[in-house]
């Protein structure tokens, strides 16, 4: 079965929203609405919470004409509350949070998504600051999320 953009989203945002602020993690989007589909200016409900979105896909055509590589890239803005805190503690508390996102993808199992893709590869694009937010102590993280995966012509 060849996935289609709905369940690689859907198994990402799940994937997202298992980030408990458990020993393992330093930050909780296991909440409802935590982690919601859809491009957000400001958060929707107090910080730490996410939105996941398609932002591009680049696909190539399979080497037999069959089917296509195709890899698309989600972004995933991580609004943080930061407030009272040294530059350099906001610097530790953001640096945690993406290391919290890396670390859920980081197991070989995970890199599939349950075996829909063949890999995920997270990188952090931006953090935008107060300046930017309007808000103070608040903070979006953007990250890209791209996976690849293959899909076979009927």
């Amino acid at each position: 079965m060849t996935a289609t953009l709905r369940q690689v989203r859907e198994a990402l945002q799940g994937k997202v929203a298992t980030i408990n602020g458990t020993p393992t993690y330093t930050i909780d989007l296991s909440g409802t609405d935590d982690v919601k589909v859809g491009r957000f200016i400001k958060p929707w409900a107090t910080p730490p919470c996410a939105c996941l979105f398609l932002a591009t896909e680049k696909a190539e055509q399979g080497p037999t004409l069959v089917g296509h590589t195709r890899r698309p890239r989600f972004g995933l803005a991580v609004w943080l509350q930061v407030s009272g805190l040294s530059p350099e503690s906001i610097e530790d508390v953001i640096e945690d949070a993406y290391e919290d996102v890396r670390r859920r993808f980081r197991a070989a199992t995970d890199r599939t998504l349950g075996r829909l893709v063949i890999d995920v590869e997270i990188s952090l694009d931006d953090v935008v600051g107060p300046e930017e937010t309007g808000t103070t102590g608040l903070f979006c993280m953007l990250l890209a999320i791209v996976v690849q995966f293959d899909e076979v012509r009927p």
